[in-house]
């Protein structure tokens, strides 16, 4: 075990921590793009274990600049799957025109601020 510093993740150990749980978000993520799309978010699960699993994902690789265990390119198939499983799907749960608009800019710029921070990451 190594510990190279004063901070709480300043050592082997504790960035194992981080990366396993880095691991399992991303696992979950791409689980839950297996799930059913043709009629629904992904079984209805594409806001909590895709959107907010990225929200979450981007807030532990902002905060702790640490590996993020996916390429750019899968962040990008990722959006553009999304969305266009929202685009085809959204009308299943009869929402507004304004929650439409305003929940896919939502949903874009999610992806996208995990797409700048991997990219920044790799950069460095």
């Amino acid at each position: 075990m190594s510990i190279w510093g004063f901070g709480n993740f300043d050592s082997d150990d504790a960035l194992n921590v981080l990366d396993e749980l880095i691991i399992g978000i991303v696992k979950n993520i791409r689980e839950t793009f297996l799930r059913e799309a043709d009629t629904s978010l992904y079984d209805d699960f594409g806001n909590s274990h895709i959107v907010g699993n990225i929200d979450i994902l981007s807030t532990l690789l902002e905060k702790y600049e640490t590996y993020p265990q996916v390429e750019l390119e899968e962040v990008s198939r990722w959006k553009k799957d999304y969305l266009d499983t929202f685009d085809r799907t959204i009308h299943v749960y009869e929402p507004t025109a304004e929650y439409v608009i305003e929940r896919r800019k939502v949903i874009s710029q999610t992806f996208d601020r995990l797409y700048g921070v991997i990219e920044v990451f790799w950069e460095d």
